[in-house]
């Protein structure tokens, strides 16, 4: 059965995970909703991907000009007594203006079947996955989906759904974090892990992070099962804070068969076992004031570049004939000058090829935004 996800605020990247981990290139990207082949458990995909908000089975295409109230209620189960349901439209604004009222007319169509129904809803005509947890919509009730795409309606019903706590806990609750040295949100982690593992089983992956931090995607790599996750920072205090958040996962359920934090420089850390994913955010620069000039931006976007310089070659000679490295190199965007940090020439040089274009991940209010750069080992 043909299946669509919602996806996050990054759709262009969540889809690119997707693709990484199932293999599907048979998809339609419409706004943060991808439509696919349902070529994988709809579960086992929300437990593994990081852009991923929530998703379900699609019951039917519809003709958008023909869709009613009736025809939705038609395509599920009868419904009797008491019932609580979610329905959310999917769309441009023009799309889905003509459907604003839908929700109430399904309503009003199992009252009249005899129904007690009870309509939830949030922002926009939006519920939240936390709402649709916190009320069991999906065990106890219904939370449908329109997807409208011109003169076709997708018709759908969540099946599962990102549990936002078990992030955030990873996210606040950890022991160690440090805003000053820059946060990598649990999500974005995730998703660079997929694109760097791809296809491949997990448990077989040996997982390097050379520039660890806190260990935010060493973290991630565990909870999705790798088999061996190595992390190296220069700075003592990240060393053991990232040690200190991998022995906090293992007290809530999730560890790597094999784990180590090293306190070594990036362009020498050592191997202990061949490197089949290298991922990391790497070094972005010096905390940014908002007050910096082209001249000083394009000074620290340099020295990044100088550092790679002998960085990438000492991660090349890691890794195998046709593994993987996925990276954040950064830009920067202050008063109106954006530099961008060249750091596709370096690696490639080092001897890897790009395998995908890259894609930006933005934060509203940073100064910082962050290009996700994917390569192979030639």
């Amino acid at each position: 059965m043909r299946q669509f996800l919602v996806l996050g605020t990054h759709a262009d990247l969540a889809a690119a995970e997707y693709a990484a981990v199932t293999g599907d290139t048979e998809t339609l990207l419409l706004g943060s909703i991808l439509l696919t082949q349902g070529t994988v458990p709809g579960l086992r995909l929300q437990q593994r991907l990081g852009g991923l908000v929530k998703g379900g089975d699609i019951l039917a295409a519809l003709e958008t000009r023909s869709m009613t109230a009736e025809t939705l209620a038609d395509l599920i189960p009868p419904q009797t007594g008491k019932i609580t349901f979610g329905l959310t439209v999917y769309g441009s604004p023009s799309e889905t203006a003509r459907f604003e009222h839908l929700a109430i007319q399904l309503k009003r169509v199992w009252q009249e079947r005899g129904a007690q129904p009870r309509w939830m809803t949030g922002e926009e005509g939006m519920i939240s996955p936390a709402a649709v947890l916190k009320l069991g919509l999906i065990e106890t009730g219904l939370d449908l989906v329109v997807v409208i795409d011109g003169g076709t309606a997708y018709f759908g019903k969540t099946t599962h759904v990102q549990d936002p706590d078990a992030w955030s806990a990873r996210d606040f609750e950890k022991p160690f974090r440090d805003a000053k040295t820059g946060m990598l949100p649990p999500k974005l982690a995730r998703m660079l892990v997929n694109l760097a593992i791809g296809t491949r089983d997990p448990a077989s992956i040996h997982l390097l992070d050379p520039f660890c931090g806190s260990g935010t995607v060493l973290m991630e790599a565990s909870v999705m099962g790798v088999g061996r996750v190595t992390g190296g920072d220069i700075d003592e205090r990240q060393v053991k804070g990232a040690r200190d958040n991998m022995n906090w996962l293992k007290t809530h359920g999730a560890q790597a068969r094999h784990w180590d934090v090293l306190r070594a420089s990036a362009d020498v850390i050592p191997a202990y076992a061949p490197i089949h994913a290298i991922v990391t955010e790497g070094f972005l620069g010096k905390p940014l004031q908002g007050r910096e000039g082209r001249e000083a931006l394009e000074a620290e976007a340099h020295r990044i570049e100088t550092l790679w310089e002998t960085v990438a070659p000492h991660l090349a000679s890691l890794q195998p004939k046709g593994a993987t490295l996925v990276l954040l190199s950064p830009e920067y965007a202050v008063r109106g000058e954006t530099v961008q940090v060249q750091l596709a020439p370096v690696v490639e040089a080092a001897g890897y090829r790009m395998t995908r274009v890259p894609f930006v991940y933005r934060r509203p209010g940073q100064f910082v935004h962050r290009h996700v750069l994917s390569f192979e080992k030639n």
